[in-house]
């Protein structure tokens, strides 16, 4: 998955599997940090919410404690920031193509009719990656979605199937 990117970068993936109105699915995001460590994130991931609602998440073992918050006119825009590594984290542990950052789970609204949502459904944002000596290495850059069309998207793909 990260063999798509060349750079720094934010990425995320989505179920490649439809998913039911009234599901819970997680959204796992990483950060490409081309050739820096990654100390510092700040992460926004807008989503519809006509069609999705935030539940919950879980972040990585090698920061110190993930904040999330909301933004956005409607509060669309969940953000995410940790600031610093724990102790035991090595530079190595937090560089490279593909670092766990975190986990959103995400539930399906349960009005939401079958079809297939991509437009304005869901999207990730590197608002900063700061490295170890405190130099902001990437800046207010769009992201990937990756999901079940296997290709980096500007916007998240999902299929909703009816309830059986």
């Amino acid at each position: 998955l990260a063999a798509q990117f060349t750079e720094a970068a934010a990425f995320c993936t989505l179920p490649a599997s439809p998913v039911e109105p009234g599901e819970v699915f997680e959204v796992t995001v990483y950060a490409h940090t081309g050739a820096f460590a990654l100390s510092t994130f700040w992460i926004w991931l807008p989503i519809d919410l006509e069609k999705l609602e935030y539940v919950s998440f879980t972040q990585s073992s090698k920061y110190q404690a993930v904040t999330q918050d909301v933004g956005g006119a409607n509060g669309e825009v969940l953000r995410f920031r940790a600031v610093g590594l724990l102790g035991s984290t090595t530079d190595a542990e937090v560089s490279g193509a593909a670092v766990y950052l975190f986990t959103v789970q995400l539930r399906v609204r349960a009005s939401l009719p079958a079809g297939r949502y991509s437009s304005g459904l869901l999207s990730v944002f590197a608002r900063q990656f700061i490295n170890p000596g405190s130099n902001a290495f990437l800046e207010n850059a769009p992201g990937a979605v990756l999901d079940a069309r296997n290709t980096a998207n500007a916007e998240g793909q999902l299929d909703v199937r009816a309830v059986e």
